[in-house]
């Protein structure tokens, strides 16, 4: 009957504030599905496991100072001790309301996003269940924390600020507070194929030893000590309280060795690599991507060993989402390129090679300028050395490559931007089968070493990292491959024109407008079957789009003279035309910039 009485009260008390808090999770539950729905996530589960994992904390504190403080400072704990209830009873019934608040808000948030995304994607009862405990176990341990601090009374400010404090300290590779995290610090997406199950006892224990704390401090001496802590603080004990505070912050700061973080995508399982590079997939095994994967992993050791890279960069490939056509890149943990991740998207229903190609082509130009973004000198050689590399079909590249004749030794970037990427990649690719004609087979293989070798260009002055014009002034091919250059030139000139340019269809010339608040495009003339617009914002450094750019692409309705893009009309947007050709590939118009 104590029991019931108290929880009663409890209700009575605090049921229209938790209801509000619930009404407020709710409504971001709504907008976490309606953006992970335009947005088209890997998974709609992503929404449940962020708002659990970043916002349910926030619910956790408030129930903590709704049943804890709240009840100290207005004065109902002290009418309660004069009862025959022990302060022990007392806390126990709160603590555990307060958890099934917690836990059932998260489990009927699982619940909805589950029944929801069960319409789009496959969501598996063990993948729902691993979920539902790793959330649980990280938010019980929350709970036992919020509800430790909440105990502290006048000191629960300087608790959570030395916490948060010691949260930016690292010891070897994780601090505990890391380990704490661990349970949720990768996201829906990723844990399906590798639960974070190593961190379970670490939460776990954190969950203990806050609810250990709690009991304690409430039952020390019939809840004295809790008491005296919820008495306000005088002026200058606050004073002392923010000194205090403020010389934890100094130290950390002082001890905090900044170590580097492991990255984040080594949860996902290393499918394809060797000693030189290490591949993971966000796939099942035996599906294409992970086949995709072997391949890279493999082409890169083999090529790395035929070039001089010691070590590429580590390499992740995640499949594409619907109307997203370029790679990713994930920014760097380290100063060094070496220390870079590369997460590519790839589209696993393209032809193994040309995903590999692609792939290629982006280690390549990052290994050879530390960046993704290879200058318009050096760009040619990652699309021509992975084309030359990988087992291609030698009448569709002399094909595509008929089409940018005349385009021997031009920017890289302006032919791409012209003739669209698999022409271009084709003109490079004729450069290295023109190199091969006149030097063999080493003197492209020479070439890649000569680009790809920084360390060896890399001056003792400032900048640490010599430019790509110091590596690519007149002459460097010569001096690298030992062929004449201009017997080079002339020869893939004259591998352009070998082949006859192939019947494509033309593609009609778009227009980028702005009007009433939105963008649009329209043009002239029937649209071609299977065509799509490519869109992006051009960066303000920018005058041109270069290859690691993230596009956007939509069909237009057929028979619909325009289509409008989900783009600022006040930001600088371009345009183009895309064509898929069986058989031959990617056909791409120049870009267009909206005036």
């Amino acid at each position: 009957m104590r029991v019931l009485a108290l929880v009663g009260k409890e209700v009575e008390h605090h049921a229209l504030a938790v209801l509000g808090a619930l009404a407020v999770v709710a409504s971001a539950a709504l907008i976490g599905w309606a953006i992970a729905l335009t947005e088209n996530y890997v998974t709609l589960m992503s929404v449940a496991h962020g708002l659990a994992s970043m916002g349910f904390p926030l619910l956790a504190t408030y129930l903590a100072g709704r049943l804890v403080v709240h009840d100290h400072t207005a004065g109902t704990d002290a009418f309660l001790a004069a009862l025959p209830v022990s302060p022990a009873l007392r806390t126990a019934v709160r603590w555990v309301l307060g958890l099934l608040v917690l836990e059932g808000a998260m489990f009927g948030l699982l619940s909805a996003t589950a029944l929801i995304a069960s319409r789009r994607e496959g969501v598996p009862a063990s993948f729902l269940a691993a979920l539902a405990v790793q959330l649980g176990a990280y938010l019980l341990a929350w709970h036992a924390l919020a509800f430790a601090v909440a105990s502290t009374g006048r000191y629960r400010w300087l608790v959570w600020w030395v916490l948060a404090t010691l949260g930016l300290v690292r010891f070897g590779d994780g601090g505990a507070w890391d380990l704490w995290f661990g349970l949720v610090r990768e996201g829906a997406d990723r844990v399906r194929l590798a639960p974070p199950w190593e961190a379970l006892p670490y939460t776990l224990v954190w969950a203990a030893a806050g609810t250990v704390f709690a009991f304690a401090v409430a039952s020390w001496r019939g809840g004295a000590l809790v008491e005296r802590w919820f008495v306000a603080a005088t002026a200058d004990q606050q004073a002392r309280l923010i000194g205090a505070g403020m010389a934890v912050t100094l130290l950390v700061s002082v001890l905090d060795d900044d170590a580097p973080t492991a990255g984040g995508w080594a949860l996902l399982p290393a499918v394809g690599g060797t000693s030189t590079v290490e591949v993971r997939a966000a796939a099942s095994p035996g599906t294409s991507l992970t086949a995709i994967a072997e391949a890279v992993g493999t082409e890169l050791d083999a090529l790395g060993a035929a070039i001089g890279v010691e070590a590429w960069p580590e390499v992740v490939l995640l499949r594409s989402r619907p109307g997203v056509a370029a790679p990713l890149v994930e920014l760097p943990r380290a100063a060094h390129a070496s220390d870079h991740t590369l997460v590519v998207l790839v589209d696993p229903e393209q032809p193994q090679r040309d995903a590999v190609q692609a792939v290629l082509a982006f280690a390549i130009g990052h290994e050879m300028a530390g960046s993704p973004d290879a200058d318009a000198d050096t760009r040619w050689l990652a699309e021509g050395l992975a084309r030359w590399w990988v087992a291609a079909d030698p009448e569709q590249l002399a094909a595509l490559a008929a089409l940018g004749a005349g385009s021997a030794g031009r920017d890289f970037h302006e032919t791409t931007n012209d003739l669209g990427p698999d022409v271009a990649g084709a003109v490079a690719w004729a450069g290295l089968v023109a190199l091969e004609a006149e030097g063999g087979r080493e003197a492209v293989l020479a070439l890649g070493q000569a680009l790809v070798g920084l360390d060896r260009w890399r001056g003792a002055g400032w900048p640490a990292v010599a430019p790509s014009w110091r590596r690519t002034e007149p002459g460097w091919v010569g001096r690298a491959t030992g062929v004449d250059e201009d017997r080079w030139r002339a020869r893939w000139a004259e591998t352009l024109t070998r082949a006859a340019p192939p019947e494509v269809p033309a593609l009609p010339a778009v227009r980028v407008s702005s009007g009433a608040g939105d963008v649009e495009v329209t043009w002239d003339g029937p649209w071609p079957d299977g065509a799509a617009i490519e869109w992006l914002v051009l960066d303000a450094l920018q005058r041109a789009p270069v290859p690691s750019d993230v596009v956007e692409r939509v069909v237009p309705e057929p028979g619909a003279p325009s289509v409008g893009l989900a783009a600022d009309p006040r930001e600088v947007v371009v345009a183009r035309v895309v064509l898929s050709v069986p058989g031959l590939g990617r056909l791409a118009g120049p870009w267009t910039v909206r005036p």
